[in-house]
């Protein structure tokens, strides 16, 4: 019998079991992009891997952090760098080269930096607000659920990383609006707000009747809901009987808000679609975007304009519906 074995079977009955901790997924690879030309200099840059591997391809459409990712690196290709590329989770990597520039997500970015000559310039990669500004509204959020409804969908908040990223960097780009940006004030780095890059192009809907549209509606989001308002717009709907309201996004994992919010989810003037693939043909099936007037979104300390961007590619015609 293994020694594992033998310890747990001592510990069973004090309700204890040891169990080996699992091997990392994270990638831990370092791929070379290089420029066409003579190297001017060298940039390590910790972001989405995946898409990079085949970088002259079009990107997945599931979040626009991988086109984010290729568009970076292209940048610093274009510019005569060659670039080391590594996933952003990776926070073992220990550098070899000597690097001009070091550009990277939030997460981890700190630990990365430390390893780095101070001569290298550090910026960081910003999609949300600071931790401390993003937190406090989630559990102010959660706690203003509690007080309506008596329910506390914890599993439906999004909780940021803490991280010293900004204090580590000498300048910071920004996705998301001045609020945003806002956060981040505090360090005194030079800050730079980019758009988000929209990853679909859809033609504008010939035939749709705005009579038949006028009071349709649509919410589009990922990974919690609470955090991105949707308790709020189900409440609104649940005392507007006549809106119709298409909710693009899966809640597998949320599994209390959807308990807390069960009877508004089963309103009849309520669909839900399920995850969609916004490059996909369901933003142009009935209840979606052609059939949509308004669009539904409620900020939760995010770059919301992904989401505002995405949909009203898909309908520029689109009303947006926004709260700070």
């Amino acid at each position: 019998m293994a020694l594992s074995n033998l310890a747990n079977a001592a510990l069973k009955p004090f309700g204890l079991h040891i169990q080996r901790t699992p091997k990392s997924v994270v990638d831990t690879r370092c791929l070379t992009l290089r420029p066409a030309g003579e190297p001017r200099g060298r940039v390590l840059f910790a972001y989405i891997l995946e898409p990079l591997l085949h970088i002259d391809q079009a990107p997945a459409a599931g979040h626009t952090h991988n086109l984010e990712s290729v568009l970076m690196a292209k940048t610093w290709l274009d510019r005569g760098f060659v670039v080391d590329a590594i996933d952003y989770r990776n926070n073992i990597f220990e550098p070899v080269e000597h690097y001009d520039w070091f550009t990277g997500a939030r997460l981890y970015f700190a630990e990365v930096a430390s390893r780095l000559p101070a001569r290298a310039r550090k910026i960081v990669h910003l999609d949300t607000s600071h931790f401390a500004v993003n937190n406090g509204e989630a559990y102010a959020r959660l706690a203003a659920c509690q007080r309506r409804r008596g329910s506390s969908p914890y599993d439906s908040i999004r909780l940021i990383e803490h991280s010293a990223a900004i204090d580590a960097a000498d300048f910071g780009i920004v996705l998301g609006n001045k609020v945003t940006e806002e956060t981040y004030g505090f360090a005194g780095r030079p800050l730079f707000r980019l758009d988000v890059p929209s990853v679909i192009e859809c033609a504008i809907p010939e035939a749709k009747s705005w009579d038949h549209v006028r009071n349709r509606f649509l919410w589009l989001g990922s990974q919690g809901a609470l955090h991105k308002g949707l308790d709020i717009v189900l409440e609104a709907f649940a005392r507007m009987p006549d809106k119709q309201l298409t909710i693009c996004g899966s809640f597998d994992h949320e599994p209390s808000f959807v308990e807390a919010f069960r009877t508004e989810l089963a309103l009849p003037n309520v669909q839900t679609t399920g995850w969609i693939d916004v490059a996909g043909e369901a933003l142009t099936k009935p209840g979606t975007q052609q059939h949509c007037a308004r669009l539904s979104l409620l900020r939760g300390g995010s770059g919301w304009r992904g989401r505002q961007l995405h949909q009203v590619r898909a309908d520029p015609h689109c009303q947006s519906l926004l709260r700070d």
